[in-house]
């Protein structure tokens, strides 16, 4: 069994013996989609702002009670992290930033120790089913 979740493993990880390039996110175009719709339109608190999947997760984008920006990464129907952007609306330089350490995150290990905790990003774990 073992053998064959090794496999399955390194024929998904390779393709004819090189490593499958894994698609890139353009964080530029994600962050100009976010400033067309908050410049167009008035958003409530804890409204969706924008959506957009990154590596089989939904990031999802709004504002919380106190401005800031929220991200919340769904796996499926199962929220797995929330993240605090602190930074106010119309501050897309701070977004970007934000939204890199957060990719940056769920594109590594995953593990709660490097969960991004400090003035700009505030991660938190909602664990597994």
């Amino acid at each position: 069994m073992k053998n064959f979740f090794h496999r399955l493993r390194k024929h998904y990880s390779s393709q004819n013996g090189q490593a499958v390039p894994r698609p890139t996110l353009d964080l530029e175009a994600q962050i100009e989609a976010i400033r067309q719709v908050e410049t167009s339109h008035h958003i409530d608190l804890g409204k969706q702002i924008h959506c957009f999947k990154h590596r089989g997760l939904a990031l999802r984008l709004d504002r919380d009670v106190l401005g800031m920006y929220r991200v919340t990464v769904n796996e499926g129907k199962d929220r797995r992290y929330s993240f605090t952007i602190l930074c106010p609306q119309g501050d897309y330089v701070a977004l970007h930033a934000g939204y890199e350490e957060i990719t940056d995150f769920l594109d590594g290990e995953r593990r709660l120790t490097d969960l991004p905790r400090h003035e700009r990003v505030k991660g938190h774990f909602y664990g597994t089913s």
